[in-house]
């Protein structure tokens, strides 16, 4: 992933581990990359970890959410939950989960290579 003007730490959420190992393949070569599987894991990660440029979460996983880990960040800590983007299977999010996330991004899945470097590119400068 060049094109970023520094390297950057991103944690990704994503109960399918597949994914969790094709990002951090697909991003680790510019970044210090975290995979955790839950959003119970990544509360944990982020209770002794605030000093992450992005996180990449999916919208929905079994137990807690990451619609449900967004608000405890915003609780926690607001500075990180802007750093959150989502990552959805919808086609299109529906309008219910749009209105839970509020202006929060969303990066479709599957998506491509391309647009995960742009992504990253906006959001880590």
């Amino acid at each position: 992933m060049s094109g970023t003007s520094r390297r950057g730490r991103i944690l990704v959420v994503d109960d399918e581990r597949t994914l969790g190992v094709a990002l951090r393949r697909l991003l680790g070569g510019g970044h210090d990359v975290v995979v955790v599987h839950s959003g119970a894991e990544a509360q944990r990660y982020l209770r002794l970890h605030g000093d992450l440029d992005l996180i990449l979460c999916d919208v929905n996983m079994p137990g807690m959410s990451g619609i449900a880990l967004h608000r405890w960040l915003v609780d926690v800590h607001p500075l990180l939950a802007e750093r959150l983007v989502f990552m959805s299977g919808a086609a299109r999010a529906p309008r219910s989960i749009r209105e839970q996330i509020g202006g929060q991004e969303i990066l479709t899945k599957p998506f491509d290579a391309g647009e995960l470097a742009d992504l990253v590119r906006r959001r880590i400068r």
